[in-house]
This record gives C-alpha cells, structure tokens and sequence, in this order.
C-alpha cells in the first residue's frame, strides 16, 4: 500500500529546543503547582498556630484537628475552583486564537489555489507551531510568486524574441516576393519586346528569299531593313534592362550635388539634336539664370539624363513639325522640378490612368508614330521615384502635353558635386 509522501518541515519552521509546544498544559501545571504550594503552607500555618509538631502528621479525628483540616478542605476546594476557571479561560482564549490561524491559513490555501499568490497571512503574536506554519506559508507564497513573475519575464521576453523573428521573415519574405515578381516582369517584359522584331526580321527574310532571284539592291534594302530592325530592338532591350535594374537596387543609383541648371542645358541640347531630324525647336527656359546656378540637386546625373531625356524625346516625337517644345525649372524648399512642355497632340483623358503601364499606347499616340514600345514613362516614373522624386503629366487632347519630373533638393554641406 503507498504511503503518502512526507515533506520535511524546514528548519527555520521547527520549534527550538525546550520550547513550550502546549500553552494550555503549562498554564494549568503552573496554576497546580501554584496551588499546591498555597495548600502547604497553610497548613504549616495552622500548624505552628495550634502548636502540633511540623515533622508529626496530623491523624483525621484526633482532637484539635477538625477545624484545620475542614479550612484545608474549604481552601482546597476554592483553590481548585480558581486554577479550573483560570484554566478555562486561557483554553477559551488559546483555542480563539489558534482557530483565527487556522481559519487564515485555509483562506491563504484556498488563495493560493486559485492563483492569487501575492496572499499573504497577518500574523499576530503568532509564535507557537500554527505562527511558525503561517510564517513558512507566506515564506512558500513569496517564492512561488517569484517564480511565477520569472517565467511572466521569460514567457515576455520569448513571445518578443519570436515576435522580432516574424518580422524577420515576413520582411524576407516579401523582399523574395517583390524579387520574384521583377523577374517575372522582367521575362513578360523581354518576351513582349522580342515578338515584334522577331517576326519583322523573319518577314523580311522570307520576303527576301522567296519567288525569283532579285537584285542586289533589292537585298541590300531587305538588309538593311533587318538591320535597323536589330537596332530598334537593342534599345528595346537596354530599356528593359535599364529598367529591371532602377527597381531591382535602387542602391545604383551615384546621388551627388549635381547643379540643376547644368543638367538641364544638357538635356535641352541633347534634345535639340533630335528636333532638328523632326523640325521640333527645343528651348531651354530656366527663369533667372542666377538663381538656376545656385540651385542643386540631389541625383545621379546619369539617371536623371535619361530621365529629362525620355520626356524631351516623347516631347519632340509627338510634336507636329514646326512645333516648340520648352523645358523649364520650377523650385521650393524640398525640390527641383524639370517642366517639358509641347504643342502636340495631346493625351485623351480617359488614356491619362495607364500612361505609367508598361507598353500602354494611346491612340494617338500610335496613329501619329508606329513605332514605340510604351517603356518610356514607366522607366522615367521608377528612376524619378528611386531619387525620392514624382512626375505627374497634364495634357489636353490636340493642344499638348505638360510632364514635370521632381527631384530632392541637395540641402548637405559640402560633398560630392557633378
């Protein structure tokens, strides 16, 4: 048969040698003793009054006695009455207090079940056996309490550590996500440029090669043809790759104190280039030519080039002949912004919303040129936005069309300069 197991009682709890473990018991042996000593020496009293002998003992009926013996009797019976009501008093007493104890320790138990472990017993005068168990229990309590705010601590501390961890990941997660989704637009965006090309040159081959012998200049044309197509399709794919790169690390990107005026009489020179072939002017309208030269940038002069460059181009290319196109400079505080306008043919409204889609062509767009591949916009809008810039476009359908590129002014003292 198990037995139960026994805990030992902590030394701190164990009563001390030679302590009184029973009040009530000492208190009535005292109270006897007390009592005992009273009874003899009144009878030494009466004794020595009477003049009988301490050492004879007095024999019950013998004369002279009677009286001393009852007065004995009457004492003895006063006296046992006192130390029983004295005992009785004390019991009533003791047993009031330890029932308080007990009482308090059942409700320290049943607190401690029920999780409130900072329940603490008052104890009052409490040095007797249930003093020392009230002690040992609240000494229990308070380490269990620490215990338990220990493990809170670590249980916190954990749920931090794993919380932290998530965030870790969900972070990683999302960069993989975001690296999958560029490579995916990248391969959409590398097949949809190829189809084209690839079957032009493929049509003017067969084209070349079928029916008769032609003549030499009939294949140098077909050549020559396939050649510019092959040209045509390696910008296509340096713009693709261009723009895979700008979203892929926009840590490429040398930002440097690059004077704006500087920059943009270069795109304005550039883009007068292309004018000439299109009979587009291009001027460069810069405001007060002193506070222009003042005024720094804070972008890569490459990228912002191609940039400038991508809506000057799309300026010119939709322009009518002898059309004007401005380029212009706007300032505050926090920016610098580039402002290409044109007197071309407009943007409808409702094409607005997919301009910055990749390969989106509007309708006039594709009426007035043929050719294009709808990259344009979309790599401006990630290189401007990689500074920490914005573009926006305004346009009026037959009437032109306004973009203005924003860039972060360079607020640094000293540094790098273009």
């Amino acid at each position: 048969m198990l037995q139960p197991e026994r805990t030992a009682m902590p030394v701190s709890a164990r009563p001390a040698p030679g302590t009184p473990l029973r009040r009530p018991a000492a208190i009535a042996a005292v109270l006897l003793a007390a009592a005992c000593l009273l009874v003899a020496a009144s009878y030494w009293a009466l004794a020595a009054e009477h003049g009988d002998a301490p050492a004879q003992p007095v024999v019950a009926g013998a004369s002279g006695t009677a009286p001393l013996a009852a007065w004995l009797a009457g004492l003895v019976s006063l006296v046992s009455l006192v130390s029983l009501a004295a005992a009785c008093v004390v019991t009533v007493r003791v047993r009031s207090r330890a029932h308080r104890l007990i009482d308090a320790l059942l409700r320290g138990t049943q607190a401690l079940q029920s999780g409130s472990l900072a329940h603490r017993i008052e104890i009052v005068g409490g040095n007797g056996d249930l003093g020392r168990a009230a002690t040992a229990f609240n000494a229990m309590a308070a380490e269990l309490q620490q215990h338990r705010q220990a493990a809170e601590r670590r249980q916190v501390e954990l749920e931090e550590a794993v919380e932290a961890r998530t965030r870790e990941l969900r972070a990683a997660h999302a960069t993989l996500q975001g690296i999958d989704a560029r490579r995916r637009q990248f391969l959409g965006d590398i097949s949809h440029e190829l189809r084209t090309p690839a079957t032009a040159i493929r049509g003017e081959a067969e084209i070349a090669l079928r029916g008769a012998d032609k003549s030499v200049r009939d294949y140098q044309l077909a050549l020559q043809r396939i050649v510019a197509i092959v040209q045509q399709l390696g910008l296509l794919i340096d713009d693709v790759l261009l723009l895979a790169r700008v979203e892929a690390d926009p840590n490429l990107l040398r930002r440097v104190a690059l004077p704006w005026l500087d920059a943009l009489r270069e795109a304005a020179d550039l883009a007068t280039t292309i004018g000439h072939e299109q009979q587009v002017a291009v001027r460069l309208e810069p405001g007060d030519p002193a506070r222009g030269g003042a005024l720094l940038a804070h972008a890569d002069p490459d990228r912002l080039r191609q940039a400038l460059m991508i809506a000057l181009d799309n300026a010119v290319r939709y322009s009518r002949p002898h059309g004007v196109v401005t380029l212009g400079c706007e300032a505050n505080e926090s920016m610098l912004t580039a402002v290409v306008r044109d007197e071309g043919i407009g943007i409808d409204a409702d094409e607005l919303p997919k301009l910055f889609v990749r390969h989106a062509r509007g309708v006039r767009a594709r009426a007035h040129r043929a050719d294009g591949s709808g990259l344009g916009l979309a790599i401006a809008q990630s290189i401007v936005q990689t500074h920490g810039g914005r573009i926006s476009v305004e346009s009026e359908s037959g009437r032109g069309t306004t973009v203005r590129l924003s860039v972060p002014r360079w607020h640094g003292a000293g540094g790098e300069t273009a």
